[in-house]
């Protein structure tokens, strides 16, 4: 899975790439496809703050904490719907939930 994202460096500044999930990886390349992280599955720990409203999501690893954003924060508002579909699909393929949502089960959906 890639997707179009930027990587948050502080309050002000991002630096513009894709999100890669495979295999057993994450990973964010910059512009030029130059690896920034590369992080095990197995070692990071996902989530999607709600005030983001899915737009982007948190990962940590060791101790490092990475924040991850689907729309150009540098845009009025630009493209937070797509940027909303492009983390629900992240959140999906992680297997991660909001810790506000109600968990379903098979038995809520029968007729």
């Amino acid at each position: 899975m890639r997707s179009e994202a930027w990587l948050a460096d502080g309050l002000f500044d991002c630096h513009h790439g894709v999100l890669v999930l495979g295999g057993q990886t994450v990973s964010f390349l910059n512009e030029e496809g130059a690896s920034i992280f590369d992080f095990d599955l197995d070692q990071v720990a996902f989530s999607f703050p709600w005030y983001l409203f899915t737009t982007g999501l948190d990962i940590q690893c060791a101790g490092e904490k990475r924040r991850v954003l689907f729309a150009n924060p540098y845009l009025d508002g630009g493209g937070v719907r797509a940027a909303r579909d492009t983390g629900r699909l992240w959140r999906d393929a992680l297997g991660t939930r909001q810790p506000d949502e109600p968990a379903v089960s098979s038995a809520m959906h029968r007729t």
